[in-house]
C-alpha cells in the first residue's frame, strides 16, 4: 500500500536500493555495515509479487506521467474503518482514479467520482480491465487483497493516446510550458 500511494503521489518517486525486489536492511549506521547487501537481480522475475507490483506502479506512473507528476489530488472516498483510500488526480483537465485497499482480503467498493455516467474507464494497474461509470458517477470495482497488490488506477479509456499526442505537440513547439499556461 506504502509504494502504491507514493508512486501515485505528486512529485518524483523514491524507490530506496533494493525495495523493489524486496529487499530489507537496517540503517547501517548501528552495525557499521553498508544499509542493503548487493543488489541480487535474481530476484526481479515474474514470481516476485513485489517486483511485479513496482513494475505495474512505475509502468503505470510512465503511462500518465503528466498527471502524476503535476496533478492535483482529491480525496473521494474511503477511511481506516473502510481499509481503503480512493482519489482523484488531475491535470489540465485530465483526471485519473487511484483506489488502495490496505485490508488483506478483497474489498468491494463503490465511490462516487468526477467521470459520467456510461464513460469507460481501463484499469492501467490491472491489465486495462474496464469499468463503466455507472449512475451519479458511481464505479464499483473489487480491488483485491493488500498482498496481490491491492491497487486499480482507472483512466478514460484513450487518456495515453490524447497525452502522448499532447506530448508530442509540446515537442514540436518547445516555447510551450505546461506549467505557466
Amino acid at each position: 500500500a506504502a509504494a502504491s500511494l507514493q508512486i501515485t503521489d505528486k512529485g518524483i518517486p523514491v524507490v530506496y536500493y533494493g525495495e523493489e525486489l524486496g529487499m530489507t536492511g537496517l540503517n547501517g549506521m548501528e552495525n557499521k555495515d553498508g544499509n542493503r547487501y548487493d543488489m541480487d537481480f535474481s530476484k526481479a522475475t515474474e514470481d516476485n509479487v513485489v517486483y511485479n507490483h513496482y513494475k505495474k506502479l512505475l509502468n503505470t506512473r510512465e503511462r500518465y506521467l503528466s498527471v502524476f507528476a503535476k496533478g492535483d489530488r482529491k480525496t473521494i472516498a474511503g477511511s481506516d474503518e473502510e481499509q481503503f483510500s480512493a482519489f482523484e488526480r488531475n491535470y489540465n483537465g485530465h483526471t485519473l482514479l487511484t483506489l488502495i485497499n490496505v485490508s488483506d482480503e478483497a474489498n468491494n467498493v463503490t465511490v462516487k467520482t468526477s467521470f459520467k455516467e456510461g464513460e469507460v474507464l481501463v484499469d492501467a494497474y490491472n491489465n486495462d480491465k474496464e469499468y463503466v461509470v455507472l449512475k451519479d458517477g458511481e464505479v464499483a470495482i473489487e480491488l483485491a487483497g493488500m498482498q496481490e497488490g491491492g491497487t486499480a488506477i482507472l483512466a478514460p479509456k484513450g487518456l495515453d493516446e490524447e497525452l502522448d499526442k499532447e506530448d508530442d505537440n509540446n515537442k514540436d513547439n518547445p516555447s510551450i510550458d505546461d506549467d505557466n499556461k
